[in-house]
C-alpha cells in the first residue's frame, strides 16, 4: 500500500486481493467475547500475505483483540482442475479496524501463531498467484 505521508510501501510482503470466506472467534480480551459472543462468526476475507489478512465483518473488533481464523484455499493444476488445501488455521491480533459503512468494519490482521504446514501453504498460494 502506498502511503501518502511516507511516500513508499511500508508492507514488506506483498498482499493478494481474495474474497474467500473466513470463520473466525474471539479468543481475547474476555470483555469483547462477552460483548461479541463466544461463537463462530463467518466473515470475507480481502487480501491476504505471508503474515496476515484483512477481512471484512459486520462486528466492531478492537485492535489488540485475539482471534481464531480458519480458512480454505484452492491451488489450480496445469489442466484448470481446482484442488483445496487442508483447512487452514492461525491466530492473529487485530491490528487495525476501518468503518467501511454503517454495518461493516475491515480489520487487518497479523498472524500470531500458524503452523509451519500452513504458513507454506499459505506462501505457495500467493506466490503462485501473484506470479512469483
Amino acid at each position: 500500500m502506498y502511503n501518502k505521508t511516507l511516500g513508499y510501501d511500508r508492507r514488506r510482503f506483498q498482499r493478494l486481493s481474495l474474497n474467500v470466506e473466513v470463520i473466525y472467534s474471539i479468543k481475547e480480551p474476555m470483555g469483547a467475547r462477552i460483548a461479541i459472543g463466544d461463537m463462530d462468526i463467518q466473515a470475507q476475507m480481502i487480501d491476504l500475505s505471508q503474515v496476515g489478512l484483512a477481512i471484512a465483518t459486520k462486528y466492531n473488533i478492537p485492535a489488540g483483540t485475539l482471534l481464531s481464523i480458519r480458512f480454505d484455499l484452492a491451488k489450480m493444476n496445469e489442466k484448470g482442475t481446482a484442488s483445496f488445501y487442508q483447512a487452514i488455521k492461525v491466530a492473529g491480533d487485530v491490528r487495525s479496524n476501518i468503518k467501511l459503512s454503517k454495518d461493516e468494519y475491515r480489520l487487518g490482521i497479523c498472524f500470531l501463531k500458524i503452523d509451519d504446514k500452513d504458513k507454506a501453504m499459505i506462501e505457495e498460494f500467493v506466490s503462485m498467484a501473484l506470479g512469483h
